[in-house]
């Protein structure tokens, strides 16, 4: 319908696929994408190649219903049930992570009384949904998944009658901001993986200059409560429908008001495109660069070069995020513990002191650089086992059974505890199968930890060390309150295990915009004068006229930097509270044994 004025739909990213080039924030990004997506789709293959269904995706679309606008009579929603097939919702979930890994500008947190312009959300009722921005990447590197959207479309679009729209709009020379082209004149505006863990709702809206919309649901109606979509017609009649998973609705997303009810538990997954009458959004591109007007000049700018395809780049309008800090207390009244800054080289151990004038590291306490492959393979794995689901359910859906065995979709077991206090909800998931440990195993192999331990035997002088397990803990927030027992409150993880054993904790998952902090914590003894009987010193806690003391070190935790301990050293989180925004933190803790008639000694 525009294709004359505007060009081909691909022009803008059309080279970059041919030229395998994907400059994204002035860093070049194609080889990264394209290899993490490469990796992790064959190891997800590989796990799930005897799942059952995981190869059942031959089923044909079905138009489940459509909604009827009483007042024009127009067909305003189709709904439509196998619209994906699971391996191609996977490949969807892969890429998103993979951007979400490289190009971390392409997520945000979308509030949505900020695309009204408004100063806030006085009565907290606007919600909004948290994007990473997939267009045009999806296109460049799956193609295949694009044109079966396409096809989706022209499914709804036969099924609705909406050619009617189209001749009506050709007949009248509609702006092409406010036409229903047909779908193989269409571009896409945005194409978003969607999840909700930063906002309990959506609220109602239209989608602007998007001709139509196209949502898949990821999540079926069992996997969270609430969370149902609603659309209102001219009549200002409420249409409300809840999407089996794999399935989508399409509809006229920029005349039609739309949102999402309350989510009062679980998790809610999509993936949304909106299509336009314009070209495919350029790389590097969100919904707050998807202007009307600003791709109108910038196709005036490509055009004047007289190529088909364009270089140019593409104006920018940047939204100011919304940022969240959490503050920390340092709670050791009589001095402030020390914060560790230096963020040690890969491999590299830092001894961690507990302030400026300690020269000794009496707690066992490193801070170690991982190699950055570790982090990948654990956040591909969290976000592919199901981890990421599992652990949101626990926390915020009180779905925890102290022991209870939970299996994701592939077939694996994982087992659930808790601490039981009432001043957090931390949770730690241990392998409940031979399968689940090997595939940890197999992650710390991918992500080389072998190098890790290598290092770890040398700088402490070992002839070798051992993994003896592997968990994941997680928590959505620890009470700041600070009493008489504070300092009871602090963990020792395996008692009477000085000198044999060690656990490296790495974070995974840190909420956008928190800290995420670990406290060390040591007794000692000042002032204090030895009992000594017949030339016997004796022990600690027989000392005359000392005084107990507490020193403390405060960890930033980061990405890439595990925190050495001894299993005997006083540990605990610092306090937090991600619940605002429905998210936490998760950790991966590696536990080490040193073998029996050895003790570890620092070589320097």
């Amino acid at each position: 319908m525009y294709l004359d004025e505007f060009g081909k739909r691909d022009r803008f990213w059309i080279d970059q696929a041919k030229e395998k080039t994907l400059v994204i924030d002035g860093v070049e990004q194609y080889q990264n994408i394209e290899n993490c997506l490469s990796v992790n789709l064959v190891k997800h293959n590989a796990n799930n190649e005897h799942t059952e269904d995981y190869n059942d995706n031959e089923k044909e679309r079905e138009i489940e219903k459509r909604l009827v606008d009483s007042k024009t009579g127009t067909v305003f929603l189709v709904e439509m049930r196998n619209a994906i097939k699971k391996e191609h919702a996977i490949s969807v979930q892969i890429l998103a992570m993979c951007i979400r890994e490289h190009v971390p500008s392409l997520t945000e947190s979308r509030a949505l009384y900020k695309e009204f312009d408004f100063d806030q959300d006085d009565e907290d009722t606007l919600g909004g949904n948290t994007p990473t921005f997939l267009a045009p990447m999806i296109s460049i590197f799956l193609p295949e998944i694009v044109q079966e959207m396409q096809r989706t479309l022209e499914i709804a679009y036969e099924a609705a009658g909406w050619v009617a729209l189209t001749i009506k709009d050709e007949l009248l020379h509609t702006e092409p901001r406010q036409a229903q082209p047909s779908p193989k004149d269409v571009g896409i505006r945005t194409s978003e993986h969607l999840t909700y863990k930063d906002f309990p709702s959506l609220g109602s809206h239209n989608d602007g200059a998007s001709c139509y919309t196209v949502n898949f649901a990821f999540a079926g109606p069992d996997e969270y409560e609430g969370g149902e979509f609603f659309i209102i017609d001219s009549d200002e009649v409420t249409h409300i429908m809840k999407p089996e998973k794999y399935s989508c609705v399409i509809f006229l997303g920029g005349t039609y008001q739309h949102g999402v009810s309350t989510i009062s538990g679980g998790f809610r997954e999509m993936f949304s495109t909106e299509y336009w009458a314009y070209p495919d959004m350029p790389s590097g591109s969100t919904l707050w660069n998807a202007d009307p007007d600003m791709m109108e000049d910038h196709i005036e700018s490509c055009n004047k070069d007289g190529g088909t395809s364009c270089r140019a780049d593409f104006p920018t309008k940047n939204a100011t995020k919304e940022i969240g800090i959490i503050e920390t207390q340092v709670l050791n009244k009589e001095k402030p513990a020390q914060q560790l800054t230096t963020k040690p080289s890969v491999d590299n151990l830092v001894p961690i002191y507990y302030d400026e004038e300690d020269n000794e590291n009496e707690a066992e306490a490193f801070a170690i650089g991982l190699p950055q492959q570790l982090s990948e393979e654990f956040q591909t794995f969290i976000e592919l086992e199901g981890i990421m689901k599992m652990a949101h359910e626990i926390l915020y859906n009180n779905a925890l059974s102290q022991g209870k065995t939970y299996a994701p979709e592939n077939g694996t077991q994982w087992r659930a505890s808790s601490s039981k206090r009432d001043d957090t909800d931390i949770t730690w998931l241990d392998p409940g199968d031979e399968r689940s440990y090997q595939n940890l195993i197999s992650v710390l192999r991918r992500g080389k930890f072998s190098q890790t331990l290598k290092s770890m035997t040398k700088e402490f002088n070992l002839e070798d060390l051992v993994i003896q397990g592997v968990e994941f803990s997680f928590l959505s927030y620890f009470s700041d309150k600070i009493n008489d027992n504070y300092h009871n409150d602090i963990n020792v993880e395996i008692p009477g295990t000085a000198d044999t054993s060690f656990k490296i904790i790495l974070p995974i998952h840190i909420p956008y915009n928190s800290s995420a902090m670990l406290r060390l914590q040591s007794e000692y003894q000042e002032n204090y004068e030895p009992n000594v009987v017949d030339d016997y010193v004796m022990d600690d806690d027989e000392y005359f006229g000392g005084e107990l003391k507490v020193r403390e070190a405060l960890i930033n935790m980061e990405y890439d930097v595990g925190t050495v301990i001894g299993t005997e050293t006083q540990l605990a989180a610092m306090p937090c509270d991600y619940r605002k925004n429905r998210d936490f933190r998760i950790s991966a803790g590696i536990y080490l044994a040193v073998p029996p008639k050895t003790t570890w000694k620092r070589t320097s």
